[in-house]
């Protein structure tokens, strides 16, 4: 089974039409179709519930959204690596969302 990384952005483009929005669709119907799963961290819903009060989109939208993917509970061992990840410019959620990444090993 192949493991897909969620990241918000792309998932924004589930709750509100963006150019790329039917890119996206393709891409989570043939993930699907080929018995992959998407998955990301907790943090995505609180990144994409706080987005989708900035566009207007309702929370029942975010919350079909959500129900797109797997969401895992960071660790601490993830929180203290996302912190000592290379990157003057890494911000610190998108580090933490980097690191759970690598270190599933399967993302």
């Amino acid at each position: 089974m192949t493991v897909h990384y969620a990241d918000t952005s792309a998932w924004v483009k589930l709750i509100y039409i963006e150019d790329e929005t039917d890119a996206m669709l393709d891409h989570l119907e043939e993930g699907r179709t080929a018995g992959g799963r998407f998955v990301s961290s907790e943090l995505l819903a609180t990144e994409l519930h706080r987005t989708g009060r900035r566009l207007g989109v309702s929370a029942a939208g975010v919350r079909d959204a959500l129900g797109e993917l797997e969401l895992v509970l960071p660790t601490h061992e993830t929180f203290v690596a996302a912190g000592q990840l290379s990157g003057e410019v890494l911000r610190a959620l998108d580090a933490i969302q980097k690191n759970k990444q690598v270190s599933r090993g399967t993302l």
